[in-house]
């Protein structure tokens, strides 16, 4: 019997599965989540993604399916998410993922590249071991559910920036940067069609616009929708500078995006959208080759705005009451800094934990699974995971625009600004440490990793690594290499 056969035949090769990296599995995963989340159906949209992940997980070597699904599933939360019956649905589902991962360890042996490991994955994991650590040295009042919410998401994060640099556009840098833009833009368009039917479908459309906190999605207020929106702006204006022919009317969609942002009245994400979008008019200008057409709309645009003031002169402090009102008035932040400040100073080392006031406390202020926010980014931090965690965020933030400023790259200039957003959103908000927007922009900031040339991921730890192997004295390295092999 000839061998030879069986063992060719056996081992097929690997072939891509197309659907799942077209711009088509995007379009049809976020009308998916909008339909969901606006008949109700959180419950088993979300099941059905996090199913979808496990079976990506199982089928595709490069794993840039997920990127959509890490953008778009909280979106699919309306009301129902934390119904009885559902928690079910989310054992059976999240086992079904870890099967999945499973499969693709064995199958693909993504940590084979783990040897080349480099800066940015490490920050990532410094920063899951601050949150492990965060509010240890409170351990006898902290209660056990919260503690045990915080100590896996710290795990979790601890290993996401190895895990996706090891399994994300290994080979393709270019379709992995393209799925986060379709992703940003895809999750932008949810949240802006959401914010719109939350509009129409009031009894009093006005009032609802002016009373802000009525245009609730479920997953979250309007500040977070203006939050998800005003991350298409950075990408819209790179795209209106593409010299491709009708580029130029990208301008139109991000000038859209910033009328999202005013119907939700969110002060901090205006202000940042605002800077952030005319230092991209300004930076990404000189690439275009063809500059009338762009021009001409950006002088239409604002001509628009013009003509729309003066319809809506007389309704304006009506509908957009808290802009105009509130101004620069802090809205309790500052007491919330203070706040902050004053339990940092009390665990300097490593924090109070993002669980503190949860789980019974006397203050209690939160709901028993969301930490006290205390809107802004450095504050949180301090407050949370201490100095230890400052250190460690210090680095992220070092390696992540060390990334952005050695890359030559447009598309990666694009993302960054987005990232800027975000986080400049963040200083004045709740987001940067929310277990979504950290997992976005670990993502994003990997498609920018994966688009640099090898000899610009420089990290010491990869040098460790090298002197570890040339002193194996016990062929460690080489007898895992073997068995993996097998």
């Amino acid at each position: 019997m000839d061998t030879s056969i069986i063992s060719t035949t056996s081992k097929r090769p690997y072939k891509e599965i197309a659907f799942f990296y077209s711009p088509w599995y995007t379009a049809i995963l976020a009308v998916l989540v909008y339909l969901c989340w606006f008949f109700d159906l959180g419950v088993y949209g979300l099941t059905a993604m996090i199913v979808l992940a496990g079976v990506i997980c199982a089928l595709c070597k490069d794993l840039s399916p997920l990127i959509p699904i890490s953008f778009v599933f909280v979106q699919v939360v309306s009301d129902t998410l934390g119904a009885a019956y559902a928690y079910i649905y989310y054992i059976c589902s999240f086992a079904l993922l870890i099967v999945g991962v499973v499969i693709h360890f064995i199958r693909f042996r993504p940590y084979r590249d783990y040897g080349n490991v480099k800066g940015f994955p490490v920050a990532v994991g410094l920063c899951g071991i601050a949150i492990l650590f965060g509010g240890i040295t409170l351990s006898a009042e902290r209660s056990l559910f919260p503690a045990l919410i915080v100590v896996l998401y710290g795990l979790l994060a601890t290993g996401s920036g190895y895990f996706f640099y090891g399994t994300l556009g290994q080979n393709n840098a270019k379709r992995l940067r393209n799925t986060v833009i379709g992703a940003i833009l895809a999750s932008s368009c949810i949240a802006f069609i959401q914010l719109l039917t939350l509009i129409l479908s009031s009894d009093n459309p006005l009032q609802a616009i002016s009373s802000k906190y009525e245009l609730n999605a479920g997953y979250g207020h309007p500040n977070y929708l203006a939050n998800i929106i005003s991350r298409s702006i950075p990408i819209c204006i790179y795209l209106s500078v593409s010299n491709k022919r009708y580029s130029f009317l990208w301008l139109v969609a991000a000038y859209v995006c910033g009328i999202g942002i005013i119907l939700t009245s969110s002060r901090a994400t205006l202000l940042v959208a605002f800077i952030v979008s005319i230092v991209c008019l300004i930076y990404f200008f000189p690439k275009l080759d063809y500059k009338i057409n762009w021009i001409c709309t950006i002088v239409m645009l604002i001509g628009v705005t013009m003509v729309g003031l003066a319809v809506v002169y007389d309704k304006l402090e009506s509908l957009f009451s808290t802009l105009i009102n509130m101004g620069f008035d802090s809205n309790g932040r500052i007491e919330l800094w203070k706040t902050g400040m004053e339990r940092f100073a009390s665990h300097p080392i490593f924090g109070v934990g993002l669980d503190y006031d949860l789980g019974g406390r006397e203050d209690l202020t939160n709901t028993s699974f969301t930490p006290y926010w205390y809107h802004n980014t450095f504050v949180q931090i301090l407050c949370s995971l201490g100095i230890f965690g400052l250190i460690t965020y210090g680095f992220y933030f070092y390696r992540q625009y060390k990334i952005f400023a050695v890359s030559k790259n447009v598309t990666v200039k694009s993302l960054m600004f987005v990232i800027i957003l975000m986080q400049g959103i963040s200083m004045l908000d709740i987001f940067f440490l929310t277990p979504q927007e950290f997992l976005q922009m670990v993502l994003i900031t990997t498609a920018a990793l994966r688009s640099l040339p090898r000899d610009k991921e420089d990290t010491h730890i990869y040098d460790i690594i090298k002197f570890a192997k040339k002193h194996d004295r016990f062929n460690i390295f080489e007898k895992f290499k073997r068995r993996t092999e097998k």
